[in-house]
């Protein structure tokens, strides 16, 4: 009987080991420091689109079939992050939806530098959220300095996916929504024998949202303001590691 019970009780045990190193991971991430970081370079960068958005709508010609400048920041916001918007399901590029007008419906403006900005500004914001977080913290080890990282992350995620839920529209206006379908070649398609739809729903995949603005782009662009804060514990480790 107890040898039956003795791979039950290492079972457990190892269970136990588990979730107590799990517990002082989660207990070591700042997460005060990273609230405030990720937060920060979240609302920065969406109030720069939103400044944007607000200068394009001013000095071109806004739609009211359209959604309000907020949400239409928003998918700019999300579209620097290799998130697209999608019109009923479908990829559509924001520059095709009936709210701005020709002045307005794309980035080039400015010339290339102020493209380039306007594409990487959340990167920017980022990197050097991780380098303030990671230089608060001044960790001596990487699991730390990843643990920094992720404290900055998580804010970004949460923010990520209630931005995606909140941000989206739905078209009623009969011309509106011909303008899109028009502009999407697979709703062209879907259409193109039949009635085009009374609505059409717009917005962004919260699955793409959680996973490309909310992880891939907080880990690694919060992840290279880390390693520049820190890029002697970098390479101490990397070549360690080599020797």
């Amino acid at each position: 009987m107890s040898q039956e019970e003795a791979p039950n009780t290492a079972d457990g045990t190892r269970e136990v080991v588990s979730q107590q190193q799990t517990e002082s991971l989660v207990d070591q991430l700042p997460l005060g420091e990273g609230v405030v970081a990720g937060s920060g370079a979240f609302l920065l960068a969406y109030l720069f689109y939103h400044q944007v958005v607000t200068f394009l709508t001013t000095f071109g010609s806004a739609s009211s079939a359209g959604p309000s400048g907020w949400v239409v920041s928003g998918w700019y916001f999300f579209a620097s992050h290799n998130v697209p918007v999608q019109a009923g399901g479908e990829t559509a590029a924001v520059s095709v939806l009936p709210r701005l007008g020709t002045s307005g419906t794309n980035f080039f403006i400015g010339g290339w530098p102020v493209q380039m900005l306007l594409l990487f500004a959340p990167a920017f914001g980022l990197i050097g959220a991780g380098y303030l977080v990671v230089s608060w913290e001044d960790p001596d080890e990487l699991v730390d300095l990843a643990l920094s990282v992720a404290a900055v992350a998580i804010p970004y995620l949460v923010l990520s996916v209630v931005a995606a839920f909140l941000m989206t529209h739905t078209y009623t206006n009969s011309g509106a929504i011909g303008t899109i379908i028009s502009n999407v070649e697979p709703l062209a398609q879907q259409y193109s024998n039949g009635q085009p739809p009374s609505s059409l729903n717009v917005g962004v995949s919260i699955t793409n949202a959680a996973l490309f603005a909310g992880i891939v782009y907080p880990v690694v662009f919060g992840g290279l303001g880390g390693i520049a804060a820190k890029k002697d514990l970098v390479v101490d480790e990397i070549t360690a590691r080599l020797n």
